[in-house]
């Protein structure tokens, strides 16, 4: 199973057992629930990269790209950099990395 297939259905549990102040907190686990965000972060990991150069390896349009990218900003798993009309993404480890590591210790 791939390891966003398993995350989301450990998602769909999280949102049955937690409170809702709770989720507040996880509100970021719904942004890894759509396939191109998934593969948005997938590409990000690999490096920072402008917004034209994740249209390329998507395939899609740029609107769609921009639109993915907006929810997972403002979910706080990528950042962004403006360097002229550029707009560079980035993931932001921390949060990734805080959230693997709340998911090892959930299954210890």
């Amino acid at each position: 199973m791939p390891l966003f297939t398993f995350i989301f259905r450990l998602n769909v549990l999280i949102y049955r057992y937690i409170s809702m102040k709770e989720l507040k907190d996880l509100a970021f686990l719904g942004a890894l629930g759509h396939p191109v965000r998934q593969k948005i972060i997938l590409i990000l990991r690999e490096g920072d990269l402008p917004v034209c150069k994740l249209v390329e390896k998507l395939q899609l349009a740029q609107a769609t790209v921009s639109h993915h990218l907006s929810i997972l900003k403002k979910s706080g798993l990528v950042k962004c950099q403006c360097k002229g009309t550029c707009s560079i993404y980035s993931v932001c480890c921390e949060k990734i990395c805080l959230y693997c590591q709340d998911l090892q210790s959930a299954f210890q």
